[in-house]
């Protein structure tokens, strides 16, 4: 019977670990972050993205991404403005970092988010594409929208007097909270007072 023997590299094999580690660690963030993340190519077509962003695009799985552009998935025109700033990061190097992006969808609907992307490099340092993750604003921008709204149909001075309202009325309510908080401490200091009496 031939002896088989298994020459292993310590620091081979600890490499691998740290890759393992390191995709897994990745792969969690991915599947898991609420925010929407994304790796491009130098063309900017997607390698990768995370579930949450897959859902927003209504994918069934990250990887029906493969090839595909923003042009697939947002209007022309929005497409048209993350490809320029692809562009502009893979020529420079800079990164973009906390850009509020107009998310127009195919169906007109309007989103926003909360955008940085940054320059994709290899391990040379040589850039070879776009990574990213954006934050859905929607709730921030709702309400920004419904106080402007409230702001025009009830009328500049109406509004302005709900907020003036609104202020004087936490005021009070502060007021008698500490002015509660006053009676609580007075009266146990006596419930004290009267059993060292």
């Amino acid at each position: 019977m031939e002896s088989v023997t298994c020459a292993t590299n310590h620091a081979e094999l600890d490499g691998v670990s740290k890759y393992l580690e390191e995709h897994a660690l990745l792969q969690f963030v991915l599947d898991h972050s609420s925010d929407r993340i994304f790796f491009k190519d130098k063309d900017s077509r997607f390698m990768r993205i995370s579930r949450s962003l897959a859902r927003r695009f209504g994918l069934h799985d990250e990887d029906e991404i493969v090839g595909k552009t923003d042009f697939d998935f947002f209007s022309p025109a929005h497409a048209q403005n993350a490809l320029e700033d692809e562009k502009k990061i893979m020529q420079t190097g800079e990164p973009i970092f906390g850009k509020i992006e107009r998310e127009t969808m195919p169906d007109g609907k309007i989103r926003y988010a909360y955008t940085t992307k940054l320059p994709l490099r290899n391990e040379n340092g040589s850039i070879v594409g776009t990574c990213g993750i954006s934050t859905d604003l929607a709730k921030q921008m709702n309400d920004e929208e419904m106080l402007a709204k409230s702001y025009t149909l009830l009328g500049g001075a109406q509004v302005e007097k709900i907020i003036v309202y609104l202020q004087t009325a936490q005021r009070l309510v502060n007021s008698a909270h500490e002015e509660l908080q006053q009676n609580q401490f007075r009266n146990m200091c006596l419930a004290e007072e009267r059993k060292r009496e």
